[in-house]
This record gives structure tokens, C-alpha cells and sequence, in this order.
């Protein structure tokens, strides 16, 4: 039998469709103390099977006592929205899915093509051979970095420098005798904190310190108690997952590349009104081969409802206490709210609790600032609705401004829509904590307004 090279194994790779590979020993994680420490102040949540894996995760030779190196390979699941492109906007409409879930499951078909890999490793000798994407007691990510890969950012993300972080991670824990590669020790992050900054629910500690309990990723996929309305307001659409702190990354701007592996292109995405109608047997049927049957159907809805109130909050966040305008095209997502809005309390935890506590707070929080928040029922009957922004006139003072209106179109960007309500939201909290400094949303507004529209405009010339 041929001796077993680490450049054939990564051939094989290669050749299964892999974009990188790697090898390591299975020496301790350098970095075992801080797992420790952020399992001990509770970042992890409720997932305490993290906290029964500890000593395993920390030590790779304790998960497979016959190993000796780790193969870790990666595995892209980019598929670029491109502007203009059929149905490039569909995915970006709540409720939203992270793009890894938007096909076939990774575990699935990641997984398929490591036991192949892992095949080879046997057939060469290998007494062991276990794969691992996603399931087992190990650090990937460290794994990784320490296989050469790559670096984790300051978004706990492992970032190679050729791909970017749109990539699975899997390794195979075998006993053959690989030739190891060098550790990647650069920091290629620099000063940047897009990610960090960019996270709508301050989810990291500190760069490469996530709390897990406030990241979205966790509070639609792991959570299974209800989502805290502060949290849940934050949401930005995002039903399953979330992908924010990939999508600003400039190593994934720059170079993200397409994947080749065609399970992975997205199947088309799911609206509430289809969850709302689906039951048991349709569920397993849409999504039995994909990452969302992890959740199940009445989490899917818990978050779909939230998912859609938190970007209707978006769009309808200032808004005059009137009956809302007839506008084309918006009904189809605001429609769905006010549904929900009114529909009355359902069983603990389905999300609607979650959603009547958000508006109120929200209600609340506005009318300290001197605005005043929409009234689900005052939506007109087609669910269709205006932007609208006001601001009481004792506070408007010598500014020309009483309301503004925006068209809360279904197609409009999120992520411009995101900039402008968190810019009003910031200015609108400093006037409640300090009453005193005088009115600047009205002006702000008009100026934000104005330019969102223009690009609004831009985005949608014929």
C-alpha cells in the first residue's frame, strides 16, 4: 500500500470540493483558559453541553485517544447577492435566514463529503478516522488557525485571507502520520471594527469575546424560551441566524468567492404568511433536508412574528397617531403584522406576549422623546402604511418641520433602512435623557429622510 501523503490527502480535498486544507497535531487548544473563563461568566447560555465537552474541546487527543493530527478542511457556502439580479432582494425581506441555511443542511452535505475524506484515511491505514462538521467535542476555529487556514477576527469568525469567513468548517481526527502544517499568527484585523460596531444587539464583549445570549444566531436557533422584547426589537428581520458581522467584513467584500457546491444555492425563502398557514407535515416536507428543521415549526413562527414586527419597527418607528396612507406594494410584510399584533395571546413563548411588550416599549421610549409610535390597528385595511415623522410642535421651535413621510416600500434596502432608524433612535434617546438640549430629530430627520429617498430613488429608476 502507497504511503499516504498530506499533499494527497489535500488533493482529495480539493478534488471533493474544498476550497482550503490543513493539518495539526491534537496537542491542547493554547487558548484553553479562555474558553474556561467564558463558560464561567455564563456567555454560553443554555448551551450546557459546551460546558460537559469542556475538557475535550481543550484537549482534541480526549475526543479521539488514538489521534494524532486533525485534518481540517473548509468549506464555502457564499453565494453573492448581486444588485439587480432575479430575486436578489427576496432573501433580504423579513423574515430573514443566514445564507448558510438557504440550502441543503451543512451537516448534510458538508458532512457527506468528509466521510469520504475520511474513507481515503482509512483505506491508507488509518485505524482512526472520525469527521467532525459542526458536531463533535473540538475547536474548529482554533483547529483551524493552527492548521495555517487562517485567523479568528474580531467576530470569533476564522477569516482566511483568500476566502474570507462564508465557510463551514470540518476535520478529521486520524492516527496517520500527516506532515503538519505551520500555524497562521498573523492578526490580519488590524483596527477595523466594522463587525463589532455593526452587531444590532451589542453582542460582543470584547473583540473576539461573544456573548452568546444577545447574539441573534443564538436567540433564533438556541433559545427556546421567549426572546426579551429589547432584544427581540433589535432583530432586524432576521428569523433564523443572522449574518451582519460576516456581511461588513471587507475580507468578505474583497474576497468571497461563489461556491462550487450546488446543495448549497438558496431554495426560495419562506414568508410568515406561508408559516403562519403551514402545519406539521408541510414543515417536514419544506424543510426536513435544511438547517431549520433544527427549531421546528412553532420556533420558526415565534421568530418569523418577531422577525417582521422588528423590521416593520424599522420602517414604521416614528409615526403620527393617524389612520396609515394607502401606499402600493408594502402590504405584503406589514399586512402579516398587524395580523399578528392583533391576533390575541397564544401560548407562552409563541411570540405574540413578546411582540404587544415591544410596541409598548417602544410607544413608551417615543413619547418620551416627543414622538408618538403607530398603532397597529390604525394600519388601514390593505396593512399597507407611511413612514411617517413627527415631532410635538413645543419642541419643533423655529424648525419647518411637522411630519415627514416615507413610503415603507417592501423592496426598500434594510440596511438603509437600518441607518436611518438607528441614526433617529440615537438622537430621539439623547433628547429623552437630557430635555434640555433641544430638539435636533426634526432637522436630522428632514436630512436623513431626504437622502434615504434619494437613494431610495437611485436603487429604483428604471
Amino acid at each position: 500500500m502507497a504511503t499516504l501523503t498530506a499533499d494527497d490527502v489535500k488533493a482529495e480535498a480539493a478534488r471533493l470540493g474544498f476550497v482550503a486544507c490543513g493539518i495539526t497535531d491534537t496537542s491542547p487548544i493554547p487558548h484553553a483558559d479562555a474558553l474556561d473563563r467564558w463558560l464561567r461568566v455564563g456567555h454560553a447560555g443554555t448551551m450546557r453541553y459546551l460546558h460537559r465537552q469542556a475538557k475535550k474541546r481543550k484537549d482534541p487527543r480526549l475526543a479521539d485517544a488514538l489521534a494524532t493530527r486533525v485534518v481540517v478542511v473548509l468549506d464555502s457556502y457564499h453565494v453573492p447577492e448581486a444588485a439587480g439580479a432575479p430575486g436578489a432582494d427576496a432573501h433580504d425581506a423579513a423574515p430573514r435566514v443566514a445564507r448558510y441555511a438557504r440550502g441543503e443542511d451543512y451537516h448534510r452535505v458538508t458532512g457527506r463529503r468528509l466521510e469520504a475524506l475520511a474513507a481515503l484515511l482509512t483505506a491508507h491505514g488509518a485505524r482512526t478516522a472520525r469527521p467532525y462538521v459542526d458536531t463533535g467535542p473540538v475547536q474548529e476555529r482554533e483547529l483551524a488557525q493552527r492548521a495555517g487556514l487562517g485567523w479568528i477576527g474580531k467576530n470569533t469568525m476564522l477569516i482566511a485571507p483568500t476566502l474570507g469567513s462564508w465557510t463551514f468548517i470540518g476535520v478529521v481526527l486520524t492516527d496517520l502520520p500527516l506532515a503538519i502544517d505551520p500555524p497562521f499568527d498573523l492578526d490580519r484585523c488590524g483596527s477595523c471594527r466594522l463587525c463589532l460596531d455593526a452587531c444590532p444587539t451589542d453582542a460582543f464583549a470584547e473583540p473576539r469575546v461573544l456573548d452568546a445570549t444577545r447574539c441573534l444566531s443564538y436567540l433564533t436557533i438556541e433559545q427556546k424560551p421567549p426572546i426579551a422584547p429589547p432584544l427581540a426589537a433589535r432583530m432586524e428581520g432576521w428569523a433564523f441566524g443572522c449574518d451582519i458581522c460576516n456581511a461588513v467584513c471587507p475580507w468578505n467584500v474583497r474576497f468571497a468567492a461563489p461556491t462550487a457546491i450546488p446543495a448549497f444555492a438558496p431554495r426560495p425563502p419562506v414568508g410568515l404568511a406561508e408559516l403562519e398557514a403551514m402545519d406539521e407535515a408541510g414543515f417536514a416536507e419544506r424543510f426536513g433536508d435544511t438547517a431549520l428543521a433544527r427549531v421546528g415549526l412553532e420556533r420558526l413562527r415565534r421568530n418569523a412574528r418577531l422577525a417582521v414586527a422588528s423590521v416593520t419597527a424599522l420602517l414604521l418607528l416614528w409615526a403620527a397617531p393617524a389612520r396609515a396612507q394607502e401606499l402600493p406594494n408594502a402590504g405584503a410584510s406589514l399586512a402579516g403584522l398587524r395580523r399578528v399584533q392583533l391576533a390575541p395571546p397564544g401560548a407562552e413563548g409563541d411570540g405574540r406576549d413578546s411582540l404587544a411588550t415591544l410596541w409598548r416599549e417602544l410607544g413608551d421610549s417615543l413619547r418620551r422623546a416627543g414622538l408618538a409610535l403607530v398603532a397597529p390597528s390604525e394600519l388601514d385595511a390593505s396593512g399597507d402604511a407611511v413612514l411617517h415623522l413627527r415631532a410635538s410642535r413645543q419642541r419643533v421651535g423655529a424648525v419647518s418641520m411637522s411630519r415627514v413621510q416615507v413610503a415603507a416600500e417592501q423592496g426598500v434596502s434594510l440596511a438603509r433602512t437600518r441607518g436611518l432608524a438607528r441614526a433617529l433612535t440615537w438622537h430621539a434617546e439623547a433628547e429623552a435623557r437630557d430635555p434640555t438640549r433641544g430638539s435636533a430629530v426634526p432637522l436630522l430627520a428632514r436630512r436623513l429622510v431626504g437622502r434615504f429617498l434619494a437613494d431610495w430613488r437611485a436603487a429604483n429608476q428604471p
